[in-house]
Parts: structure tokens; sequence; C-alpha cells
């Protein structure tokens, strides 16, 4: 080949490289994660293994306590809290085998009760509660199945209680009772089971009931795993039983599809989901779902043909038990989210569907073993990664994404010594104009020039923020040169004055709300910027231990009718505070500190503070000019910038979900916002 021609075709490739490097990349993911519902570990005490119930998107939550005996408690989330549904412990004295449904808005629970006055500590019947808006009521008479029951489970149907239990008068065998508005009565023939039972299940489709208990020989092992059904007139087994030493089953019936889960082996170490074909009772997926011992029984449900269960694993090196979610997906079972949802060890799960929602709900060791639910949010997220190869590439990408027309001003800083630009996002948005960096190299200031002259009027303005030492004078040289002749430098004797200069070229009126961040703790400035720009508060950059003079003349001069202090006392001492409040006459409601244990935590309490939006913006917590170029960009979409270091924290996460977040835009290549980020949002 030619060599002259040769040469053409790799500047090319590499003129196509930086073109590329520098576009905007635009994806589409998924921004999912296990939320808290409330507060963690918001039980007052420790419970018992609590049951869980979603009706029309409201969790509804019944347990026992240990230091109220025992007695029933119900919850329900009402949107910010999670609040007791009528008293407290309503329950007569302890109960055992709680069991919740709600229906329509009205929850029933069903249990039986010990009777300790007798010396064989018999069981005192079924009793079925329910609340009628103003307290639990009994549904028809306590203990109604008279004798040594067990492990009753209940569902309501348009307001008819119906019960399953293991019954003592009919050899342990079970029985279905439902209220008919005036006494209990038998569905079908009582003690209807081959075999004693225990653990049953009940569940209801399109009005035809279903019943899932282990079936045990003579009372004693091996045990099988059996479904039947109420025809309307007899129960009649669905398929055959399972195989042997089977666990907890866990039933669901979904658009007419019976699916049950269950754990079994020699030593319990195996979760196995099945569903009836209408002939055989076939596996889903792996007959072996989880990894480890299962410690608890298996919660099963099925939304429009997938079916997720809930367990805890041991598979551990410290042998805690841990909980996982999985769903199948067709295939295979996947994990749904992050597995180990809990801190410590896990006892007791109760999982359900609400919509296409699963929640859980679980008592953790690490917090005394008292409840906390969690729900699995996704929301589709459109991701734009603006980034170069370096920090003024970078600037430049995020100018051309936001300004891709001819602009009449820019703002330009040095893309090394910073602070004097940290407060300029909002003259920036004020003059429409993009945060540009102006590298030491050559070849950065070429690229520079290169895209004034493309995008800038020549009669437009440049606005230079810092003295000659922080952008030298040759730059300025340049620009003259290429015909640009409105240059204006905004530079006071240091940072702090610099950032009064830059307020007063804004023109803020009297009253206008003020920030007050740290000068030597960049990142608090760069996490309330875009939000100053948007609401053109001024920025005013302050020391740790007191208000310079100028500082003090322009906050008099505006007289704000409120001051936002961004970050700790460790960034911003109360004597800053302080001497801004004897300034400015506000009292201590007008005087509002936003803050976080780190820099992190601070930009997202700013976010929380400020963002009403579905948009936000991230950037690197450890290198500062990309959260600095991106702050007009985020300011124009109402979006707060959120620092970010190797990966997003849980409650950024949280947070991300709670406002429904639908686009990001990530400021900075991989090296700075990591691939793991994206793929968290992706998650």
């Amino acid at each position: 080949m030619n060599p002259k021609k040769s040469k053409k075709i790799l500047l090319v490739i590499m003129a196509l490289n930086m073109i590329l490097s520098i576009m905007p990349v635009n994806m589409a993911y998924a921004l999912s994660e296990w939320t808290n519902v409330g507060n963690e570990a918001f039980s007052i005490d420790k419970t018992n293994i609590p049951s869980l119930k979603v009706d029309n998107g409201t969790p509804y939550l019944a347990f026992t306590s240990e230091t109220n005996g025992y007695k029933a408690t119900v919850m329900k989330y009402d949107g910010s809290s999670w609040v007791t549904v009528g008293s407290p412990d309503f329950s007569s004295g302890p109960i055992y085998q709680l069991s919740l449904d709600v229906d329509n808005g009205t929850p029933y629970v069903s249990y039986y009760t010990y009777d300790y006055d007798n010396e064989n500590n018999d069981h005192n019947g079924v009793t079925v509660m329910k609340y009628d808006g103003s307290n639990w009521v009994n549904v028809g008479n306590p203990g109604f199945a008279g004798g040594m029951i067990a492990d009753p489970s209940l569902i309501v149907d348009n307001g008819t209680p119906y019960v399953v239990f293991a019954d003592d008068a009919n050899g342990n065998k079970a029985t279905v009772m439902k209220y008919d508005g005036s006494d209990w009565v038998n569905i079908g023939s009582p003690g209807f089971s081959q075999e004693q039972i225990n653990a049953p299940a009940i569940t209801m489709d399109n009005g035809t009931f279903y019943v899932a208990y282990i079936d045990v020989p003579n009372g004693e092992a091996p045990s099988r795993a059996v479904v039947k059904k109420y025809d309307g007139s007899n129960w009649v087994t669905v398929g055959n039983p399972s195989l042997d030493k089977v666990f907890c089953p866990s039933l669901n019936i979904d658009n007419g599809t019976p699916y049950i889960a269950y754990a079994y082996g020699d030593n319990l170490d195996k979760i196995a989901v099945m569903k009836y074909d209408g002939n055989n009772w076939v596996t889903v997926g792996s007959p072996k779902i989880s990894d480890g011992k299962v410690y608890a029984a298996p919660s099963l449900d099925v939304y429009n043909g997938t079916p997720y269960v809930a367990y805890t694993d041991g598979k551990s090196s410290d042998d805690s038990h841990k909980m996982i979610v999985k769903k199948y997906d067709g295939s295979n079972w996947v994990t749904v989210g992050s597995p180990n949802l809990a801190k410590g060890s896990i006892f007791g799960t109760s999982f359900q569907m609400g919509n296409d929602i699963p929640y859980v709900a679980y008592t953790d060791t690490a917090d005394n073993d008292k409840i906390t639910v969690r729900k699995f949010c996704s929301l589709p997220v459109s991701v734009t990664r603006l980034w170069g190869p370096t920090r003024v590439e970078t600037a430049l990408a995020i100018a051309k994404a936001e300004y891709p027309g001819t602009i009449s001003n820019v703002i330009l800083t040095t893309a090394d010594n910073y602070p004097d630009a940290l407060t300029g996002s909002v003259l920036a948005a004020k003059l429409n104009a993009p945060i540009l960096l102006a590298g030491g190299k050559e070849s950065e200031q070429r690229k520079l020039l290169d895209y004034l002259q493309t995008s800038l009027d020549q009669s437009g303005s440049i606005y230079i923020l810092g003295g000659a030492t922080a952008s030298g004078s040759d730059l300025v040289e340049k620009l003259t040169a290429a015909g640009y002749q409105n240059i204006i430098r905004i530079s006071g004797i240091d940072r702090y004055d610099t950032s009064a200069q830059i307020a007063g070229e804004i023109g803020s009126e009297t009253g206008t709300p003020v920030v007050l961040a740290s000068g030597e703790n960049y990142a608090d400035a760069l996490a309330i910027s875009s939000v100053a720009a948007e609401k053109q508060y001024p920025v005013l950059l302050v020391a740790k231990e007191g208000l310079s003079e100028t500082i003090k003349t322009k906050l008099a001069a505006i007289k704000p009718e409120k001051v936002y202090i961004i970050g700790g006392e460790g960034a911003i001492s109360p004597r800053v505070k302080e001497q801004a409040a004897r300034i400015t006459g506000l009292g201590e409601d007008s005087m509002i500190r936003i803050s976080g244990s780190d820099r992190y935590e601070t930009s997202l309490s700013v976010a929380k503070h400020f963002n009403t939006g579905g948009t936000v913006c991230l950037a690197t917590g450890t290198n500062y000019p990309d959260a600095l170029a991106g702050s007009v960009y985020a300011a124009k979409r109402k979006a707060p910038i959120i620092l970010a270091g190797d990966q997003l924290s849980a409650e950024a996460i949280e947070y991300l979900l709670s406002i429904k977040c639908n686009e990001a835009a990530l400021f900075g290549g991989e090296a700075v916002i990591s691939k793991e980020i994206q793929e968290q949002l992706e998650r």
C-alpha cells in the first residue's frame, strides 16, 4: 500500500476515535434493588415469624412479640411509616401459628392458643378475628374447633373467612371450615386427608379451593407433600403426592395452575418448586434451587406465570442463615436483586407479590430479631455518559451535548486549579453558558479554541473565573488572536473574594437565599452547584472557622431570607453559622444545614432536600472538574449531582428508586464513574 495513503487512513481512524471518545453514550437500563419499606427493624422487640400480605399496594404484617407475651399485633405501611392497626397485643393471651389475610382493606387473623392452666396444656381450638375499623372483634365463637388443633392457615374471599387446620378430633387429619355469617361450618368432610398432616396451607382460584399439607403416615416420617382441591362436593387429590421427606410446603395458584414449593432431602438441604400441568407434577427448573441447608419454610408466590420463592440458605462460612429471593426466568432460577438481603441470620420469612412488586418480611438476628420489610423496585432508566479522554474533553463533551448550536457566552476556568470556579455554576446558568476547562497543554488549548471557533459567536463573551495565575495570560492572548474581544475576568484576592465577585456579577435580588459552602472542601460546593444554578442562589465560599470581611459584606448586601450551609460542622463550624445569623438577622429555622457523614452522603442529602424530579446526574467525588463542568447540564434538567465512589451506596439506590429515577447522566469515563456503577443501574 502507498505509504502516504496508509498515513491518511491512519489519520482518519485517529480522528474518528477522537470524535467517538467525546460523543455522548446513551444506554437504557433498569434500576433495580431491594429497598426498605419504612424503617429497618421497626417492630418494638424480638418477634416470631411474621405473616405478610399486600392488599391493593398496601403491605400488612401480623406478628407476636416476646416482650408482650406473644400476643397478636397487626401493622400496615401508610406510605411513610408502619402504623398499628387497632390496638397492639389485641389477642386475649399468648397465641401460636398466627396467619394473616386482608380482604379489600379489612385484615383478618387466625391462630390457636394453649390452655396453660390445664395439666395437658391443651389447645383451645381455632380463633379468627377481624378489624372492623375501630376494634379487633371475633368472627364467630373463639376456639370454634375445640381440641388440640394445629397449624391453622387462613384465607378470606369477599368477606368470608376460610381456615384449614390439623384436626385433633379427626385424628389430626385436614379439616377446612368457613364462617357462614352465624357459625363455622365444614367445607366437605372433616378430616378428609388420608393421613395425619402438618403445615397446611389454603388458597383459592376463581372460586375453587386448594389446600397443601405434609402427609405424615402414622404420625412419623417419611412425609409427603399433598395438594387437594374442592370440587364442590369432595376434596380430590391433584396429581400424585411428592417424594418423601418434605418440609413445609408453600402453595400458590396462578391462572388455574397450582404451584408448590417445599424443602426436602435427608438434611433439608434442597428447595424445589413444582407445578401441575394438568396430568402430572413437573419440576420448575432445577430440582435444587438452594445452595445450602434450608433453615425455614420457603415462601412462594407466582405472578403472571413467573414463580418467585424466598428462603433462608445456610451456605455461608460463618454458618449464618442468609435470605435469598429467586425467580424462574423461563430457563433458570435467578437471584432477584442482591443476595443476602439481611445483615444477620434469618429464621423466618414471608413473601408476597404486590401486583408486580416483590415484598419480603423477615426477622434479623443483627437487629435482635426485629422485623424488616423490603420490596424490590425496578425502573427503566435512560443513561447518558458524557466523557472524554481528559477532563478538558469531558467538559467539551458536556458542552456539545447541552449546546449543539451557536452560543453567546462561555465560562472558562483552569482544569488544574479550580477553587475559583467552584461557585461559577450559578453565573453560567444565568448566562446560558457552558463551563469549559482550560488545560495547560498545547493540545488541550487547541481543542478548546477549536470548539470556541466552531460554537461561540464572534461577538460573544468569554468569562474567565480566577486570576492570571489560575487561567494564564497566554490563553487570553490566544483568545484575542482568535478574534474574541469580549473577555471578562472575574477574580478576587483569594477564592473567597472571587466567590463574592461572582455573586456580584449574578446581581441577586434582595432576599434571595444564599448558599455557604466550604472553600477548603470542594466536594460540598459541587454537590450544591446544580441546585444553586437552577434556583439562582449565589454560592459563597467560607473558611471553616469564620467569614471573611468580603463575604460578610456580601451577605449583608443580599439580605437573604434563608441561608443554606452545605456540609457538617467538620467542614463549616458552628461559629460560621452564628456569624451568618447575626449578619442576616435570621432565626434558626432559616439557617439550614445540609450534611452527611461524608461527601457522598452530603451530596445525597442535598438531592433529598431539593430534588423533586426523576433525573439525576452522577460525578466522581474524588475528581472535581467533571461535576463542575456538568453543573449547568444538571441545572437545566432540575437534577441534583450525586457524588459517587467506586459504587453507589444502598442509600443512593434507595433514593433513586424513591424518586422513580428515569434518566441519569454520568459525567466522565469509566475510570472515574465505574463500570460497576453502570451495572448497578442495569440491575
